[in-house]
């Protein structure tokens, strides 16, 4: 379960620190007392990133109720709801999203945020996708997207990295090659693209893309 917490996240050393956690070793601890149950919480990140968590009672033994989901009752409820705060906490405050790995990813996340100044917002529970937003309009110009191959028609299995760019609709059209550049996939497809982002598209090009889709998101 803790697990589930920390998917597509990588651990922030110092919004770690910023949060509370103390060197320890070659990592990180934080102790933390619920206040419903004044039971002990023990967090513990290793230098690579994971994190393991237990709660300790009066006698400083691990309780592990709250783990079993056959447990019930108004105490193992109460351990259990400050347990899993405690960690949706960690993971939002001292992680940071890290879904997206192709090489053409990373380096749209570098140049948006170096040009513009934006980062990748997450509007939805899914870190899976994520926009780019203007500040001034509050437009979006960009949205990047993990998804199944077949959502573009694309033969295989597996997930692949996407960006959904607003364009021109005579312009998009003269793009679109159905192998790295679409219709856009759960746009508009009229005035949206999705670029495929697995080396195919050259870089100057995609990024010409991103500064005409964020010059179309100030009207």
């Amino acid at each position: 379960m803790i697990d589930d917490y920390f998917k597509d996240r990588k651990f922030s050393r110092e919004r770690a620190l910023a949060f509370g956690f103390k060197r320890a070793g070659d990592g990180y601890e934080l102790k933390k007392e619920f206040e419903d149950s004044r039971f002990l919480f023990v967090a513990r990140i290793s230098k690579s990133g994971k994190i393991h968590a237990e709660v300790l009672d009066d006698f400083g033994e691990a309780y592990t109720l709250h783990l079993m989901d056959g447990a019930v009752g108004k105490f193992v409820g109460r351990v259990r709801d400050d347990y899993e705060r405690t960690l949706a906490a960690i993971a939002s405050r001292c992680f940071v999203p890290d879904a997206f790995h192709s090489g053409d990813s990373k380096k749209i996340l570098q140049v948006v945020l170096k040009k513009y100044g934006d980062e990748l917002e997450f509007p939805w529970d899914d870190l899976e996708a994520g926009i780019f937003r203007r500040r001034d309009s509050r437009k979006w110009y960009g949205l990047l997207m993990r998804i199944g191959r077949d959502r573009l028609g694309l033969s295989g299995e597996g997930k692949i990295e996407v960006l959904n760019l607003h364009g021109v609709p005579a312009e998009n059209e003269k793009l679109w090659d159905e192998k790295s550049i679409f219709p856009a996939y759960h746009m508009n497809k009229k005035h949206w693209i999705s670029i495929l982002l697995d080396g195919g598209v050259p870089a100057r090009k995609i990024f010409g893309l991103i500064e005409k889709s964020y010059e179309l998101a100030k009207k």
